[in-house]
Order: C-alpha cells, then sequence, then structure tokens
C-alpha cells in the first residue's frame, strides 16, 4: 500500500493504516487521517491567506471518530471562510499566561 491513498474516511479504513501511511477523503477534499508513530489523526489540509495548512483535529478514538471529525473539519473551514485563523487562535492560547503567572 503506497504512503498516499484516497477513499472514503471510516473507521475501517482508518484503522487498517500502517505507520507512515496517509488517507484523503475523497467526498471532503482537505480531510483525511495519517498515521505516523501510534494511533492515526484526523486533519484538514487547507489555505489560509494563501499559506498551505495543515490543522490537526485529533487522534483516533474516544472522542474522535470519522463523523466528529468530519463535523469539526466542517467547523473549521467555516471560520476559515468567515476570516479567521483557528492555527493563529490556538498559538494565542498557547502564549497566553496561565492563572499561576496572573
Amino acid at each position: 500500500m503506497p504512503n498516499y491513498v484516497q477513499g472514503r474516511v471510516s473507521v475501517d479504513s482508518v484503522n487498517v493504516l500502517k505507520p507512515g501511511q496517509t488517507l484523503r477523503d475523497i467526498e471532503f477534499k482537505g480531510f483525511g487521517a495519517r498515521r505516523r508513530q501510534g494511533p492515526p489523526g484526523y486533519f484538514l489540509q487547507t489555505r489560509i491567506k494563501g499559506r498551505l495548512r495543515w490543522l490537526t483535529i485529533g487522534k483516533h478514538g474516544a472522542p474522535w471518530t470519522p463523523v466528529s471529525a468530519r463535523k469539526e473539519a466542517l467547523r473549521l473551514l467555516t471560520e476559515i471562510n468567515g476570516g479567521r485563523d483557528p492555527s493563529h487562535d490556538r498559538k494565542a492560547m498557547r502564549e497566553a499566561p496561565t492563572v499561576k503567572e496572573a
């Protein structure tokens, strides 16, 4: 099986991914799953302000299933189309002071 395959992202198709493989959904452009080492994870690949971005949705398993990850990808695309950059928002949250620091 090659490192990059296209098909429907489903529980069965995600479970058979081997380390180093990426599965791109044929129905939802930019959505997919990939396995590095460990459990597979879901992603959304899209352009934000002209730059190609990989947004990680989460690892396969509770709470992320193909259905819930697909819904999250749609939500992220809605934000992006509204002019927001989810990766920028995540970075700002990481850099915000903690309660202990405040």
